[in-house]
């Protein structure tokens, strides 16, 4: 889970001890930006509101209609499972002593490139993901209330005037 939004604007997440206090006849629930707030049991939403809808912004791993996990379009990706296999069955005839230890090694060594090679490629920014992280390291004056405004201008670049 990485953020949750009700009618347009974030809701904070609250600690069990806050929300529990929802239910009580004058307790007062600390607020910053919004009045919203929610916390996660189990695989329940607990909000501070009694209904509407709410986004959810979360990571997952994207599956095909039968839930098994899909595989990036990469070729690092493709490489690291096939030198995957090529390892496992490298390591059943190294068992059975049918492959000298200089191929099983070579193929392990294979995998191993491989598959730091699409975790790489997985982790590396795109271009306009790296736009974004340089407009916001170069900022001279930051921006410290764009969590009320949902981070929608935090990516911008800076405008300065000259005088």
């Amino acid at each position: 889970m990485i953020d949750a939004n009700y009618n347009g604007k974030p809701i904070r997440w609250a600690s069990n001890t806050l929300v529990s206090l929802y239910g009580c006849q004058g307790c007062k629930v600390p607020t910053c930006c919004t009045d919203e707030y929610f916390f996660i049991t189990e695989s329940h939403i607990k909000t501070s509101f009694r209904e509407g809808k709410i986004c959810l912004l979360y990571l997952a791993i994207p599956s095909d209609e039968e839930g098994y996990p899909l595989i990036p379009d990469d070729v690092y990706f493709a490489k690291a499972l096939k030198a995957y296999c090529t390892y496992m069955l490298d390591r059943i005839e190294f068992r059975k002593q049918k492959l000298p230890e200089v191929a099983y090694r070579d193929s392990e060594k294979d995998w191993l490139f491989y598959v730091n090679s699409a975790r790489g490629a997985a982790n590396m920014p795109n271009v306009q993901q790296l736009e974004r992280l340089k407009n916001v390291w170069v900022r001279m004056i930051p921006k410290q209330d764009e969590f009320d405004k949902n981070f929608m201008n935090i990516g911008n670049r800076e405008r300065r005037r000259t005088f």
